[in-house]
């Protein structure tokens, strides 16, 4: 006669506690906010205390709708997203230096949100020129939203910011700066059904070969940027359209390209009676031409015991002074040799040594022509406490 084994019978109140801890130990691995360090490892769960080293690293540890933050300076390397993600380089120097790849790739879906925040992408290879082997900085095949935040891409063969979406999206792109690009600084190419909407404010397009392309089922509307020193400003095709306001800055382009259409521009008021003829005046030498300097950015936003970095372009190279004003009062200056294009100016947050308190400054740009005539702008920062 055969022996049959006893069998252990597990209590089901038993059985449901188990499967619950095994539930939540297969939903440990992943977290809300994950972080990135210059001297983290990518075998960490990063954690705050256990950083990974890289953004790919991060993503696949980091819950859809979640958000990465890096926590120093560091090249935190090329991305992959495939769902609703924040990225953030925090108030540090977060690149991503790539060759003969794109920067990041946005293959989200059709309900998911992607940002971008204070991050730099830079191409670098052997490519053609300056502009490298690199593809685009960023490319986009799928998202519902992209929405970029104090971006910097520079050196990319293709593109800066490519839009060939197979769906709808709806991009906002705010203080971006792109530059040095063989392509379109931003590309509007959707592919099939896809459709791009998009809005580019407080942002400098330089040194590219097309700074903005609208092609088919696509719109941006362009407010306070500037756009100079490209091949072309604009180019559109089929049923692509750009709308610029009144204010957005377009000059020392090779070519304007197509003609956008003009928002925001203030009533014409009612026409003055006709003045006297004055006499002739006599021509005088030409003189050099005057300078034009642009923040990027009307407002900016800053905590204690954080630099602040402005952005501007210059027409041509001059020496520019920052003026550190609260009120009309001033706290502070310091003088950077700009060049002619994008540049930079960092405020160390300080005012004799000491950082200064929560508060809302003026930082004023200036710099003086060769024809000697002055030029400034202005861009107000919120200090807020840690």
């Amino acid at each position: 006669m055969t022996l049959l084994p006893r069998l252990k019978f597990v209590p089901l109140a038993t059985l449901l506690v188990l499967l619950a801890l095994l539930g939540a130990a297969s939903h440990a691995s992943a977290a809300t906010r994950t972080w990135v360090s210059g001297v983290g490892d990518d075998v960490n769960p990063c954690s705050r205390t256990a950083p990974c080293k890289t953004w790919a690293g991060a993503i696949s540890k980091t819950d859809a709708g979640g958000e990465i933050d890096a926590m120093d300076p560091g090249g935190f390397g090329g991305v992959t997203i495939t769902k609703s993600i924040t990225l953030d380089g925090g108030g540090f120097e977060a690149s991503m230096l790539v060759s003969g790849t794109n920067g990041v790739n946005v293959v989200a879906g059709a309900a998911d949100d992607v940002t971008l925040r204070n991050v730099q992408i830079q191409g670098l290879g052997s490519g053609v020129g300056a502009c490298g082997a690199s593809l685009s900085g960023i490319r986009v095949s799928s998202a519902r939203s992209l929405t970029l935040d104090n971006v910097d891409i520079t050196g990319f063969g293709t593109a800066g910011v490519n839009f060939v979406s197979t769906g709808a999206t709806n991009a906002t792109m705010t203080d971006l700066t792109v530059q040095r690009t063989c392509g379109s600084a931003i590309n509007l190419a959707p592919t099939g059904a896809g459709s791009v909407n998009a809005f580019l404010g407080a942002s400098t397009i330089s040194g590219t070969a097309t700074a903005i392309s609208a092609g088919n089922a696509t719109r941006i509307w362009v407010d306070h940027s500037t756009l100079f020193g490209n091949d072309v400003a604009f180019a559109a095709s089929g049923t692509g359209a750009i709308d610029i306001s009144f204010d957005t800055r377009v000059f020392n382009n090779v070519a304007a390209g197509v003609t956008p259409a003009i928002f925001g521009a203030p009533a014409a008021g009612a026409a003055g009676a006709p003045g006297a003829a004055g006499a002739p005046g006599t021509a005088g030498p030409a003189g050099p031409s005057s300078l034009a300097l642009v923040a990027s950015s009307p407002s900016l936003k800053a905590k204690v015991g954080k630099p602040v970095a402005v952005r501007y372009a210059l027409s041509a190279a001059a020496t520019t002074k920052l003026t550190i004003k609260q009120g009309t009062k001033v706290l502070g200056t310091l003088s950077v040799k700009g060049r002619s294009g994008a540049n930079v100016v960092t405020w160390s947050g300080k005012v004799k040594g000491k950082f200064v308190p929560a508060g809302t400054y003026r930082l004023v740009l200036s710099a003086t022509g060769d024809d000697g005539v002055a030029v400034s702008d202005t861009t107000v920062v919120k200090v807020a406490k840690k």
